[in-house]
């Protein structure tokens, strides 16, 4: 069926008539609002309400913290130099990793998964009980962290950054025309 699609030939149900370019851009807009106003805050509103910080052992908040900023040391260098030969600038490529310092969505979808599993497969009289389940909050408290230190971090540098070390070439290459047209013609 999807290769029929891609080719326009309609499926034996009549459901498609092909690829038509025009929705493509509509579904975008209706998935990113989605996402914006229903599945971004019932997700990250179900990790801020896994976690009670007045129950957090104090050690813990210092290792959470040391662990994410290790994460965006390494993810910010492999990004930086993931990018190299591939005709971008040294600013463009410096944006692109800093831009990524704020990952939270895959951590706020998966933090509590541990610790859920340790809550429903084992029973306090396992012997290891306690120690899943202090794990599991562990892994809990860095994602949460994670997303609390990086997203103000990521939202400031991409607005204060973007604009100053990004170009827009496809702007740049019509005002180039624009303005040569205007020179051949005699009015520049």
């Amino acid at each position: 069926a999807a290769q029929n699609w891609l080719k326009g030939t309609p499926n034996c149900f009549g459901l498609t008539t092909g690829v038509q370019e025009r929705f493509a851009h509509q579904v975008e807009v209706d998935l990113a609002r989605v996402w914006v106003l229903l599945a971004q805050p019932l997700l990250f509103g179900v990790i801020g309400a896994a976690l009670d910080f007045r129950k957090l052992p104090p050690s813990t908040i210092p290792k959470a913290i040391l662990v994410t900023f290790m994460g965006v040391c390494i993810r910010t260098i492999v990004a930086f130099f993931s990018t190299l030969g591939i005709g971008l600038s040294v600013k463009e490529r410096l944006f692109i990793a800093l831009a990524w310092i704020p990952k939270a969505t895959v951590q706020a979808a998966l933090a509590a998964v541990p610790l859920d599993m340790a809550l429903s497969s084992m029973t306090a009289a396992d012997p290891l009980y306690e120690e899943y389940v202090t794990w599991g909050k562990d892994i809990l408290t860095t994602a949460v962290f994670s997303i609390i230190l990086t997203a103000p971090i990521g939202l400031v540098v991409i607005a204060q950054l973007g604009p100053a070390w990004l170009s827009n070439d496809a702007q740049d290459v019509h005002e180039e025309s624009h303005s040569h047209g205007k020179a051949e013609r005699g009015e520049g």
